[in-house]
């Protein structure tokens, strides 16, 4: 599976991660500014790929990650007319999942998220058999080793019986 892919794309799949009060954290902000990069590669290229921003709700009645993140591209002057909100997934897996129908005859597909994220988000996809590009985002240095320490669950975890379901 490619790590990074420099062809065109027909669609980028930007995963959510958790909001704080509702706002796009550090985190998340870093994967939305290697989208909007790789958005305006696309088009000086006079490609329009299809972007999908993925994320539920954490709690009822807040914004969902995937509104939150369109709200934020808005903010910093995105305004991308083919974008499609994923706000059903609470999780990586369902993310993957639930993206992958939005985007259905995409031939060429690339994952957006965080560098510390990525090993497990290859696994999910070629357990979904899913063969699609990913790119890292840098994670800011203040939120490294925790991301770093619960990967540690959470890669292997996915390896257990039962792990493979949308609750993964």
């Amino acid at each position: 599976m490619p790590a990074v892919s420099r062809k065109p794309v027909d669609a980028l799949v930007v995963l959510g991660n958790a909001l704080h009060g509702g706002r796009v954290m550090p985190v998340l902000e870093r994967r939305l500014e290697a989208s909007v990069a790789r958005l305006r590669d696309e088009q000086r290229r006079g490609n329009e790929p299809v972007l999908v921003l993925s994320g539920g709700r954490a709690r009822p009645g807040r914004p969902s990650e995937a509104a939150a993140m369109r709200d934020w591209l808005l903010e910093h002057g995105l305004e991308w007319e083919r974008t499609v909100l994923e706000d059903r997934s609470v999780n990586t897996w369902q993310n993957l999942q639930f993206s992958r129908p939005l985007i259905a005859g995409s031939a060429h597909v690339l994952i957006i998220s965080s560098d510390y994220h990525l090993p497990r988000v290859r696994l999910m996809l070629r357990l979904l058999g899913w063969r699609a590009a990913t790119a890292a985002a840098p994670t800011p240095r203040a939120t490294l080793v925790p991301a770093l320490l619960r990967e540690l669950v959470a890669f292997p975890a996915l390896l257990l019986p039962g792990q493979r379901t949308p609750g993964a």
